[in-house]
């Protein structure tokens, strides 16, 4: 990851997306994760490069990054298969609720509307 600003130089990278020519390498302290779906044990199904589920788990050892998957709540299943490299995210915000994911617990919140 480096640092961006409005003013930083992009090409396209490896995936097709623009990524910063130059600027500071940093661990950031949010990530939002792409999914397609979802369980209330915080695990998802992403789109099948597991490259998210490696940055979770590096970024995560150090406790420097919480992880926040955004769905539509039509999304959520009862549960995920997963396998041993899946990660948890933090959380997941919806356009009804939100969890927040624990080690200890599940926590629940309505948004509002």
């Amino acid at each position: 990851f480096r640092a961006w600003t409005p003013n930083t130089p992009l090409r396209v990278g490896s995936f097709g997306v623009k990524v910063p020519v130059a600027g500071d390498l940093i661990d950031p302290r949010t990530l939002v994760v792409p999914l397609l779906a979802f369980d209330r044990n915080g695990f998802r199904l992403g789109y099948g490069g597991g490259y998210y589920d490696r940055t979770i788990l590096d970024l995560g050892r150090s406790g420097k990054a919480t992880a926040i998957g955004f769905a539509f709540s039509g999304q959520e299943m009862q549960n995920i298969p997963i396998d041993h490299f899946d990660q948890k995210l933090d959380a997941i915000v919806t356009e009804s609720f939100s969890l927040r994911i624990d080690k200890s617990s599940i926590e629940e919140k309505n948004v509002r509307q």
